[in-house]
């Protein structure tokens, strides 16, 4: 459909911005498309870092949080156990 490769920034970039809604769809047309933008050049990469950046490293971190906190102690697996799941749940490498 001719939308990779050499050049094709643009295209992507334009058709990336007619495919998000809500948070995303604002933040798009601040960051993006605004004519008092701070970034006035993107390429497709910078735009997926920086919709990663805004909104997927965000609700990670947030799953991470949540999971931490919501761990709770067994007593049939005991103390070690118990603070591995915190430990993992901290850092966001466990998942339910």
């Amino acid at each position: 459909m001719g939308m990779t490769g050499a050049n094709k920034d643009q295209m992507q970039i334009d058709l990336c911005g007619t495919n998000v809604d809500g948070a995303a769809a604002n933040w798009f047309h601040t960051k993006v498309e605004a004519w008092n933008r701070t970034q006035q050049q993107w390429t497709f990469i910078d735009l997926i870092i920086a919709f990663y950046k805004w909104f997927i490293h965000e609700v990670t971190t947030q799953n991470a949080n949540t999971k931490y906190h919501n761990t709770q102690y067994s007593k049939a697996k005991g103390d070690f156990a118990f603070y591995n799941e915190l430990e993992h749940h901290a850092y966001g490498t466990i998942t339910r």
